[in-house]
């Protein structure tokens, strides 16, 4: 991004290709001021959206938005999925979680069908935290608040995500030590003990797959992250503007 943005607007629109959601980090190349990133991505999206329906029509996009949303409508219930929405569900009295519960082979995890006021209401937590991030972000195009950039954009999209496998969190995972930065060095060592220990595979056994350990599982797992989300935003706080 800072030595090649050609390059790497062109690899984020193959990746946004793929899977859409990428596309999100293009607000990393308006943090490092890299507007010929943006161009390339652009230009890039739009070559592969009309090869794609070149090769493939209206038909199957149309069919691939529709499985889209259903999909959308639903997630699944399980360890390793520790997703805020879930959690948001879980925290909802018996009688008034919506939809059903169909169980999988093994009883460990089971897909459920999302009310319609979840996703809003995980936007709208995710965009009060985004915002003030954003202006931050904007103001400190340096390298290392961008990698701070890059941290917080990963972890929100885990977490706040309609989807949280617990894979998504390698990334944020591996650029944790950014932190440091940003934070002294005892308080960079506290998040990142705690994150390894919340998320270790000691720690996943601990919790039994049954409807109690998977609920203090989840909220485990999203206090850990949402932890370390504050720590990325005051570390981007503490880099110089300009």
């Amino acid at each position: 991004l800072r030595e090649r943005p050609r390059l790497a607007g062109g690899v984020l629109a193959v990746a946004a290709a793929i899977k859409l959601t990428p596309l999100v980090y293009a607000l990393l190349c308006v943090q490092a001021r890299r507007p010929r990133a943006l161009v390339v991505l652009a230009l890039g999206l739009a070559a592969l959206t009309l090869a794609s329906f070149a090769l493939m029509g209206t038909g199957l996009h149309q069919a691939f938005l529709e499985q889209l949303g259903r999909a959308g409508q639903n997630s699944v219930w399980a360890r390793e999925n520790p997703s805020l929405r879930l959690l948001l569900l879980d925290l909802l009295p018996a009688g008034e979680v919506p939809g059903t519960f169909v169980w999988m082979p093994g009883g460990e995890a089971a897909l459920v069908a999302l009310p319609r006021w979840l996703g809003p209401v995980a936007a709208v937590v995710a965009l009060l935290i985004a915002l003030p991030a954003a202006v931050l972000a904007v103001r400190r195009p340096g390298p290392a608040a961008v990698t701070l950039g890059l941290l917080g954009l990963s972890i929100g999209l885990a977490v706040f995500g309609p989807v949280s496998w617990l894979h998504y969190f390698v990334l944020p995972m591996l650029i944790a030590p950014a932190l440091g930065s940003g934070l002294g060095r005892g308080a960079t060592l506290i998040v990142l003990a705690q994150l390894l220990l919340a998320n270790s595979d000691a720690v996943l056994s601990f919790f039994p797959a049954d409807a109690d350990g998977t609920f203090r599982y989840v909220a485990l797992i999203c206090l850990s992250w949402l932890v370390t989300l504050a720590a990325t935003v005051v570390a981007l706080s503490r880099h110089p503007k300009g």
